[in-house]
């Protein structure tokens, strides 16, 4: 009984093991780093997409010293702030790439200027 019992479990954790690997969903990644530039974007509710249509609250967050600006449809500037940029987005028809929202940054420091799109992952609800 001892061996089956065993077996079992050893079964059943290979099996989850196998089956988390395979399932895992590809989480958008919303940091641009460089080295020497940060530049993070975050939707405030926690969620990691947009829904369309609904107006929803964001930040970016960059390094100092980085003079920054963004371009994308939809996306208000609410209040910059020193090394953060609230903006609000809303989707509009006509504007995804593949059910994503594409927004483009373009930063400069000292050095030198660079630029980097995002690609925000939209749904139709929650």
């Amino acid at each position: 009984m001892r061996n089956k019992k065993g077996k079992s479990v050893i079964t059943g954790l290979i099996f989850l093991v196998f089956y988390g690997c395979n399932n895992n969903q590809k989480t958008p990644n919303f940091v641009y780093d460089d080295g020497n530039n940060k530049i993070e974007f975050i939707i405030d509710n926690g969620k990691n997409y947009l829904i369309f249509g609904k107006p929803t609250k964001a930040k970016f967050i960059y390094s100092e010293g980085i003079i920054f600006s963004v371009f994308g449809p939809g996306i208000k500037v609410l209040a910059p702030s020193e090394n953060t940029m609230n903006v609000e987005i809303t989707t509009i028809d006509g504007t995804l790439i593949d059910d994503e929202l594409k927004v483009e940054i373009r930063a400069k420091n000292r050095n030198n200027i660079f630029t980097h799109s995002f690609g925000i992952p939209v749904r139709e609800s929650e």
